[in-house]
């Protein structure tokens, strides 16, 4: 059985190719601790992007509690996004129409 040590792919112009033990690996890309923490880098752009992305446990056409102007409305979830925001279209008293964004 063999195992591959990835090394530090980072490239700079003075000193070259860094070479260090990896710490984050991406298909053949990888980087070292030191390199994985500075911003932009691959490893916090890849945490940063998966951190955001919230799982809701709403879908369209759920029925949904709306807490307006003190009142409470019953509203129908009408957008659920990628990264978790959920939209419903709500009536007021009065007739109207809206959508709003139900807090979660």
């Amino acid at each position: 059985m063999t195992t591959t040590t990835h090394t530090c792919t980072v490239r700079s112009a003075v000193h070259g190719v860094c070479g260090l033990p990896a710490f984050y690996v991406e298909g053949e890309l990888a980087e070292c601790e030191i390199h994985a923490r500075v911003a932009g880098s691959l490893y916090k752009t890849r945490s940063v992007a998966a951190s955001a992305v919230k799982v809701t446990e709403h879908k369209l056409g759920d029925r949904v509690e709306i807490r307006r102007h003190g009142k409470v409305y019953l509203g129908t979830v009408v957008y659920v996004g990628a990264r978790g925001r959920v939209e419903a279209e709500v009536t007021y008293g009065n007739g109207a129409k809206r959508v709003v964004k139900v807090e979660a």
